[in-house]
């Protein structure tokens, strides 16, 4: 009896310590179940949706035959992670949809985020004593401060980008990421006031297997980790030890160790692929424009509120850790680019949110309501308009392709290469090619022969156009997105020309053939 009463006070006190938190997160959680839910929003869209569907439709198959999530040939894909695999033995094992399941794991990632975003702030900043404030703060700079420009990108950018996304891994990396960032920072603090090393030894487990889940899940995120640790163990290195710390100190190394050696033993692809095998983004060519000069002096503007902030905060730690993530993506500007530089944006905005809640929540209530008041104005204006322009692109939902169950799930089904992009994610047929920017880097040479294999497909040579791919690839299946080849008709006749073709579905949107073998 005594044990309950001291668990309903402890939840009690829990609650009133963190009302707003839950409040706020709430709020975000009806927005997000809206646009997922009632909108379908994330199948209206372009971007890696269908990818990470695809992965999980693969993962759901025995281990041993789970390979290439689009073309069932060459290397794993490295992003067979956490976050997936355990999407996929969820949904085998309770028969739930895979994609149900990963529209309700993207809100819960969501609300982690935002939950350990807290734990990371109160933790860095000890002294604030005004929680709630906190709390709110923090969820609307964390969500909306940027939602106002245009710049948008899948991981985590804005409170329309994590809805136009809901299903991506990134936001599950960002909760373990701030609880990585966290507890390093309290082994840090540990050994500085030198507490009893055992528990310390205990938490420093934690970190590396913290991080090597998060390397995972997103490896990009992991790569981020390891040079917030690099910076925090040089910060202290520097300020607090005065270069001539304990032996202890040095022991942090091994968390980055133990973590890759965590890794090794991932059974669903091989951790070194991504950086042994894969085609990063090079330095004289990046992924795409994502930062053209004018996202520049929005970021110049966000470099200004977070040297405003960091005079109010006064906290060394978070102001390093901002600008020395400012600094690898500002190496756009320099003479040799860091490659994937613009990974580091979420990162960003997260130290950034921490020095601006500090210092929004420190201003008089007047200034306070009036600097939220317009972050909430133009943050869900801009909200919507993001909503209306980028999420309903393409209106394609699930049910789309109900027509591909015609086809036997064994049987390639050669299409466009955006068109199959999108099927192949829902369906999990394997498919001829997908666009340049979604195939497994791994397996880079083979798609790139699938890529011209299917532009000279709807070629008439017979010695390198249909023909040839269909003998190729022993092609049974063609389906014409007729919004892409308006023409779809001269395609149609071209191929029964040459083979003997069935018809098995047509709509306004797609024709669906077969081509029948003598």
């Amino acid at each position: 009896m005594e044990t309950v009463k001291t668990l309903l006070q402890s939840a009690k006190s829990f609650f009133a310590n963190n009302v707003a938190a839950i409040l706020v997160a709430l709020c975000f959680v009806a927005i997000l179940w809206s646009t997922t839910f009632v909108s379908e929003l994330p199948f209206k869209s372009y971007g890696d949706v269908w990818a990470h569907l695809a992965f999980v439709e693969e993962l759901k198959k025995p281990l041993e035959e789970v390979g290439d999530p689009y073309f069932n040939t060459g290397s794993r894909d490295p992003h067979n992670g956490i976050y997936p695999v355990a999407i996929a033995k969820i949904s085998q094992a309770t028969g739930v949809s895979h994609i149900f399941l990963m529209q309700i794991f993207g809100i819960i990632s969501f609300v982690a985020v935002y939950l350990t975003a807290i734990v990371a702030y109160r933790t860095f900043f000890p002294d604030r004593k005004n929680k709630h404030i906190d709390s709110i703060v923090l969820g609307i700079v964390m969500f909306l401060g940027w939602e106002s420009y245009r710049l948008s990108y899948a991981g985590y950018f804005s409170l329309a980008d994590i809805a136009i996304g809901i299903m991506f891994p990134h936001l599950f990396a960002l909760a373990l990421f701030n609880l990585a960032i966290t507890a390093y920072y309290i082994v840090l603090k540990r050994q500085k006031e030198k507490k009893p090393i055992q528990k310390t030894i205990v938490i420093q487990l934690i970190v590396a297997f913290l991080s090597a889940a998060i390397l995972l899940t997103h490896v990009i995120t992991g790569v981020i980790l390891m040079y917030t640790f690099l910076v925090f163990t040089g910060y202290y290195f520097l300020f607090e030890y005065k270069l001539r710390p304990p032996f202890v100190f040095f022991l942090n190394a091994i968390i980055p160790l133990l973590a890759v050696i965590l890794c090794l033993f991932w059974p669903f692809y091989n951790f070194l692929d991504p950086f042994t095998k894969l085609q990063t983004i090079h330095t004289e060519s990046p992924i795409s424009s994502i930062f053209e000069m004018r996202d520049w002096f929005a970021v110049a503007a966000i470099m200004l509120v977070g040297v405003f902030s960091a005079l109010v905060a006064k906290n060394r730690l978070i102001t390093i850790w901002f600008f020395s993530v400012l600094f690898v993506l500002a190496s756009y500007l320099y003479p040799v680019r860091i490659s994937s530089y613009w990974r580091f944006f979420p990162v960003t905005l997260l130290s950034l949110s921490f020095l601006m809640t500090y210092w929004t929540s420190s201003l008089n209530r007047t200034m306070r309501t009036f600097i939220l008041f317009m972050m909430l104005l133009f943050g869900f204006s801009s909200f919507v308009n993001k909503v209306d322009t980028i999420g309903y692109r393409q209106a394609v939902t699930p049910v789309s392709f109900d027509f591909l169950k015609e086809v036997p799930s064994d049987k390639m089904i050669l299409s466009d290469p955006e068109t199959s992009y999108l099927f192949s994610g829902i369906t999990g047929h394997a498919v001829l090619v997908v666009n340049k920017t979604h195939w497994n880097p791994a397996n880079h040479v083979i798609s790139e022969e699938r890529y011209k294999d299917s532009l000279a497909f709807w070629r008439e040579n017979d010695e390198t156009g249909s023909p040839y791919v269909i003998d190729k690839y022993n092609i049974e299946y063609v389906l014409i997105n007729k919004k892409i080849y308006r023409n779809f008709n001269e395609y149609a006749v071209m191929l029964g020309s040459k083979y003997k073709m069935k018809e098995l579905y047509q709509d306004k949107s797609y024709l669906l053939l077969q081509i029948i073998q003598d």
